[in-house]
C-alpha cells in the first residue's frame, strides 16, 4: 500500500479562441425599448463568452453615457456592459449611442431558438449583433482591463483608438461602432483584426429611412498578447455621425479559486 498526494491547482489563464455562433438584427419600424436577435449557425455553449454590440439613436449628449441597459438573453445569463459612448452634437435622435457587452454563459443558448436582446431608452432606429462567441479556460472569469476608450465623429470616418499600459498577457480587444447610414454599410477591419462571421462585412444596418434616420452596428476584434493595441477600421460610408467604444477583455482564474488544494489518496 502506498500513500501519495495529487496536487490540484486552480484554473489558469488560457487562450481566447473565436467560435462561429452568429446573431444580428436591426429595426426602424417603431419606437421600442429593446431589440432581439435569434441565435444562428451553432449553439452558444455554457462556459463560453458572448460579446454583443448595441447601437441606437441617442437620447443624451456626447460622451460616456449610460442609456443602454445590460444585454439579456432567453437563457437568463448575466451580461456586463463594458463601455458606452454617444455622439450627440445634433440633439436627441440626431446622433448615435453604441455599447459593448459580454457574458460568460452559465446557461447554453440554442441555435434557431434562443434570443439575445439589447435594452435601451425608447428609440426608433437600432441595430445589434453578436461580435463572436469565444472559448476561455475552464473556471476562468472575464473582466475589463485598462481604461475603455470612446470617440465620436460628427460626419467622417471612425477614428483611431488606443489602449495602452496593460500588463503583458493575452487580451481580447473589441471595437464597437454605431453609425447613422442608409447605405449598404460595411467596414474594412484594422490590420490583424477580424470581423464577425455575420455580418461578415462588419456591419448590419437599417436602410428604409434617410441618412440621418437609419442605424448601423459595426465591430471588429483581435486576440493579442501584449501591453495594448490600436483599432483604426475604415467605414465605407463616412458622411454621417458615428460613435465608437474600444475595450480590452481579460480572462483569468476566479479570485476564489486562487488557493492550491492538495488531496491525499491511498493506493493499494
Amino acid at each position: 500500500m502506498a500513500t501519495g498526494y495529487w496536487l490540484l491547482t486552480p484554473a489558469v489563464s488560457a487562450q481566447w479562441a473565436a467560435q462561429n455562433a452568429t446573431c444580428s438584427a436591426e429595426s426602424e419600424a417603431a419606437a421600442t425599448t429593446s431589440l432581439s436577435c435569434t441565435l444562428a449557425t451553432e449553439n452558444l455553449e455554457a462556459g463560453n463568452v458572448a460579446v454583443v454590440v448595441c447601437a441606437t439613436d441617442n437620447v443624451s449628449g456626447s460622451g460616456n453615457t449610460n442609456d443602454h441597459s445590460a444585454v439579456t438573453d432567453s437563457g437568463s445569463n448575466t451580461y456586463t456592459k463594458a463601455y458606452e459612448f454617444t455622439e450627440g452634437t445634433g440633439g436627441t435622435a440626431a446622433g448615435v449611442t453604441v455599447s459593448v457587452h459580454f457574458s460568460k454563459l452559465g446557461t447554453a443558448l440554442t441555435s434557431g431558438a434562443s434570443t439575445i436582446t439589447c435594452n435601451f431608452a425608447s428609440v426608433t432606429d437600432k441595430a445589434m449583433h453578436l461580435v463572436s462567441e469565444f472559448t476561455i479556460g475552464v473556471g476562468n472569469v472575464v473582466s475589463v482591463e485598462g481604461t475603455p476608450q470612446g470617440e465620436e465623429s460628427n460626419g467622417g470616418d471612425a477614428g483611431a483608438l488606443t489602449i495602452s499600459g496593460l500588463a503583458s498577457r493575452e487580451y481580447l480587444f473589441v471595437r464597437g461602432i454605431g453609425t447613422e447610414s442608409n447605405a449598404a454599410l460595411s467596414m474594412t477591419a484594422t490590420a490583424s483584426y477580424s470581423l464577425p462571421d455575420a455580418p461578415s462585412d462588419g456591419c448590419n444596418n437599417t436602410t428604409g429611412g434617410g441618412e440621418a434616420t437609419d442605424m448601423g452596428a459595426c465591430s471588429e476584434y483581435r486576440i493579442l498578447t501584449g501591453t495594448g493595441d490600436t483599432s483604426n477600421p475604415t467605414l465605407v460610408d463616412t458622411t454621417n455621425d458615428n460613435a465608437s467604444v474600444y475595450v480590452a477583455l481579460k480572462e483569468a482564474a476566479a479570485p476564489t479559486g486562487a488557493r492550491t488544494v492538495s488531496r491525499m489518496v491511498t493506493i493499494q
